[in-house]
């Protein structure tokens, strides 16, 4: 059994200017060197005590005794020095903020299992020292340790970050913050939670603990530091050596760890002064692991080439790691000195784009309270600062949401929901995947599940594979640039949107429906079927290489990767791409097959085709094509009751459509000059009927509308709800529709006619 050592550092606890913060890692220099974090004679896991039945522990606990805290203190825990086989030995001391600032180190780490049977492993706590008697009798052991048990994440942290000659300051929420549940706590966490900010912002660093490490993390962040000395990064990128890509595969991988898919890291990176990251014995600092992962996405493209399966490092742009190192820069402003100056992002931007990190219900969005520009709890660094937040109106200051995590989490984000719109004046947030779910509670329509975003849920995210393709609204930093305008810029107006609550909630808008859906594709994962390219006018043998301008567009969805106007070589690309041998295979005159799944694998003989491509598989993933016809046309030229128009719009329609729909495409084939043959947006005629083409949810279907909402800058879909009126329906999701997508259906009508045709719709 080890030798537990006397706490024999207790007279510094009562002299807190004693205490120095520990430098774990500094900045790599282009003089690499590789430090351990502790002598590698300990093994960097720790066997645990045997787990022992839970009522047991509870008769047998010597429970830490919490003190209520004044606003102005925190406690802060001094971790007593060891070696990694000596048990765990620790005082808290509770302190005014304004006294620690940069003295102590904050753990960000992954709670792990939090179960009830998972807080196993037992750390001893004394009382902070009053009196010279106390320090006495703690050095001679005469003095009752008080007991906490913690789960296995927190206590692995604590053996590996301790030092061994003296005590480490340390703040970690699960300790420092009273979590029983009692009424005293949880008042008490609903202030601390508020202070988080400015509690990682007042730590000297923040140290980041992944995990316990193995070999392959250790090669990862060896490779770290080798990554960031530029004028050897061209080398790697270039080496086959099978060092090299065992290597790359390892830094990939320990992007993947699970601290990466919490939320609350976000906050707690983007407001500190300096961080560093710990995996085992190992450490490299945080500048380094960012530019590291910026590096390696800057040239992906030429890395997938050292591999011979072009599957090895699949979609990575929905990992946490990516995704937080490309977002902490445009979160704040601060010194040089790591003081936060200014605020750059609204919560609703930030609620919607940091999908990759998950959360409890409640802190999908209470986690990100102080980040945000638009929220009284939005940290700061400068008094004056803090008196200028205090004293603004609740007008200039419109997403203050209070913390309470008693409340039903659903009408959580039903007020979220309606600050974004009151405050943004749009209704695109009905568009964006963001919300979690929430067990045994329906959700309205109209606010989206994060399992629909474009990387599905953290856990699917973390594995970097894409779930669906890129939302058509956007989530921009820049919260001002929308990358569509199909209202025409009209507003969500408060007077016309209201929402309600109660066992159905519903959202009340005015908008109105300019086409419904006629015939729609299988969900696209990865093969873009001739069937639906030739009902764009394309025909291979009649085309004179002109591909038409509604299936390029629509493939990319008229715009760039960064959501600016599509460059013009798009068309070029996709004309090469159907007629390249190797990007696309031929079986007869009728089945064009363009893989966007494979990419790399298919090899075209030009990057450029290989960026469209990448583009096309980014918009329509897990998307169906659908082709509308528009709702009375004639209405819409004349300018006559297009709003209100009843009149129904299925014609020739029989069941070879049908049959497509359920994806039986070879019957319908197979059969064609038996039946009548399908519209195509070819048949659209400006004295006749139109056709529209576009992409619509995966979940779409026939006889779905296709609407237009004020305030809402893409078309959605819409379907009726069963047994309810003519003016309620669920919302299936935004669409991209060819030529509508810049206010073109709403041409023909001025501002009044407009406001006076705007007709209510109610979303459940």
């Amino acid at each position: 059994m080890a030798k537990t050592p006397a706490p024999n550092a207790f007279e510094h606890f009562d002299i807190l200017d004693s205490i120095k913060p520990h430098t774990f890692a500094k900045p790599v220099t282009p003089d690499i060197t590789e430090k351990t974090f502790f002598d590698p004679k300990h093994t960097s896991v720790r066997k645990h005590k045997p787990k022992l039945n839970q009522s047991i522990l509870e008769k047998i606990r010597t429970h830490y005794n919490y003190k209520p805290l004044r606003e102005d203190e925190i406690r802060l825990l001094l971790l007593q020095p060891g070696e990694m086989e000596d048990d765990i030995y620790c005082t808290i001391v509770v302190k005014p903020l304004e006294r620690l600032r940069k003295k102590y180190t904050a753990l960000s780490y992954h709670w792990g299992a939090t179960g009830p049977d998972s807080a196993n492993n037992r750390i001893s706590i004394y009382p902070e020292p009053k009196q010279i008697s106390e320090v006495v009798l703690q050095k001679t052991k005469k003095a009752t340790p008080y007991h906490l048990w913690i789960h296995d994440n927190l206590f692995q942290a604590f053996l590996h970050l301790r030092l061994p000659d003296e005590p480490l300051a340390i703040w970690v929420d699960a300790i420092c913050m009273n979590q029983e549940k009692t009424i005293e706590a949880e008042q008490e966490k609903k202030v601390q939670l508020r202070r988080m900010a400015d509690i990682y912002n007042s730590a000297d660093s923040v140290s980041i603990f992944l995990g316990v490490g193995d070999e392959q993390t250790d090669n990862a962040m060896r490779f770290i530091k080798e990554i960031v000395i530029l004028d050897r990064f061209d080398g790697l990128i270039q080496d086959k050596s099978v060092r090299n890509k065992e290597d790359w595969l390892a830094f990939m991988e320990l992007m993947k760890c699970r601290w990466f898919s919490r939320r609350w890291v976000v906050q707690e990176i983007a407001l500190s002064r300096s961080a560093v990251v710990h995996c085992g014995n190992k450490s490299v600092h945080w500048s380094d692991f960012s530019d590291a992962v910026s590096l390696f996405m800057l040239k992906l493209d030429q890395i997938k080439q050292l591999f011979s399966n072009p599957h090895i490092l699949s979609d990575v742009d929905g990992l946490g790691a990516v995704v937080l190192v490309d977002s902490i820069s445009h979160l704040t402003r601060k010194s040089d000195e790591g003081d936060v100056k200014e605020h750059l992002v609204g919560l609703e931007t930030l609620v919607s784009s940091l999908l990759s990190f998950a959360a409890s219900t409640h802190d999908i969005i209470y986690s990100l309270l102080a980040l945000a520009r638009d929220t009284p709890q939005k940290y700061a660094t400068d008094h004056n600062a803090q008196l200028e937040t205090a004293m603004m109106t609740d007008e200039q200051m419109p997403m203050d949401m209070d913390i309470d995590y008693k409340k039903n989490p659903i009408d959580v984000f039903i007020e979220f929901t309606e600050k974004c719109v009151r405050t943004s004046q749009s209704l695109d947030i009905i568009c964006r995947h963001w919300a979690p779910d929430v067990p045994d509670k329906k959700f309205p329509s109209w606010i989206p599940k994060i399992s629909d975003s474009t990387f599905g849920t953290p856990d699917i995210a973390v594995r970097g594979l894409r779930v669906n393709g890129d939302s058509f609204v956007g989530t921009a930093y820049k919260d001002a640039r929308k990358n569509y305008n199909a209202s025409r810029g009209t507003i969500a107006d408060p007077n016309w949107v209201k929402f309600t609550s109660g066992p159905t909630p519903t959202l009340q808008a005015k908008g109105f429906k300019f086409a419904t859906i006629e015939e729609c594709s299988d969900p696209i994962t990865g093969i873009l079927n001739n069937y639906w390219i030739k009902k764009t006018s394309w025909d291979k043998k009649q085309s004179k290489n002109i591909v038409p301008d509604q299936l390029w567009r629509t493939l990319v969805a008229d715009r760039g990767p960064d959501g600016g106007n599509p460059p013009g070589w798009y068309r070029r690309a996709c004309l090469q791409c159907l007629l390249e041998s190797n990007v696309t295979n031929f079986h007869g005159d009728r089945n064009v097959n363009v893989d966007v799944a494979r990419l790399r694998e298919i090899k075209p003989h030009s990057d450029v085709m290989f960026m469209f491509l990448k583009r096309v598989r980014s918009t329509v993933w897990n998307r169906r094509f659908f082709l509308a016809k528009s709702y009375c046309d004639a209405c819409k030229r004349s300018g006559h009751d297009y709003l209100t128009c009843q009149r129904p719009t299925r014609t020739n329609t029989d069941s070879s459509t049908e049959s497509l729909v359920n994806g039986d495409e070879t019957d319908y084939r197979n059969n064609s000059k038996k039946r009548k043959r399908a519209p195509s947006f070819a048949d659209s005629n400006p004295q006749g009927t139109e056709y529209l083409f576009g992409l619509a949810p995966s979940r779409a279907r026939n006889d779905d509308l296709v609407c237009i909402l004020a305030g809402c800058t893409v078309p959605v879909v819409l379907r009726k709800c069963v047994n309810s009126s003519g003016s309620t329906f669920e919302l299936i999701g935004e669409s991209y529709v060819y030529g509508k997508m810049d206010g073109e259906a709403m041409a023909y009508l001025d501002e009044t006619t407009l406001a006076g045709k705007l007709r209510d719709v109610t979303l459940q």
